[in-house]
């Protein structure tokens, strides 16, 4: 499962639940992320927002899921902290991908800091709305009705060779 590779580094962490985002965010957006593998302890409601089928999909689940799986291990019961916390934890391994979106990582960053603020508009309404103040990202037409968090990569590429 676990492939120890001398030469590379790896991180293992308990993330204190009410910072993770910000952690994960700040590591990733800065692109320090260049590491083997991840191993996080994190609230179960963080992970069901990371895994790769998750219905809306987040800022924070687009920049983990560019250049890593996000895998489940195992749910980790309040019962087993003391004191026990009111929410249940798990273990979630992230794994370097061997192949990226066809998408720059510095355009995707630039991407999601213009249009995830505006999470219940339109691709179309959003690109109206920052076309004005910062130039244009052109939304292809069979993308205009939806919702960032509605997007595969797929449809994101799109985006990106419009």
């Amino acid at each position: 499962m676990f492939k120890w590779e001398e030469d590379r580094t790896f991180i293992v962490g308990n993330l204190p639940y009410y910072i993770t985002s910000p952690i994960l965010r700040k590591f990733f957006w800065s692109g320090k992320g260049e590491f083997a593998w991840w191993l996080f302890m994190v609230q179960d409601e963080v992970w069901k927002k990371l895994r790769f089928d998750a219905d809306k999909k987040s800022y924070l689940y687009w920049i983990l899921n560019y250049a890593y799986e996000v895998q489940y291990l195992k749910t980790v019961p309040a019962k087993a902290f003391s004191p026990a916390p009111k929410v249940k934890s798990c273990l979630i391994w992230l794994v370097k991908k061997s192949d990226s979106p066809n998408i720059p990582f510095h355009e995707l960053i630039k991407f999601l800091d213009l249009f995830s603020p505006y999470s219940r508009k339109t691709l179309w309404k959003i690109s109206k709305i920052i076309n004005k103040k910062w130039g244009s990202f052109v939304i292809p037409e069979n993308l205009s009705n939806k919702r960032l968090e509605e997007l595969d990569w797929n449809q994101l590429e799109e985006i990106f060779v419009a």
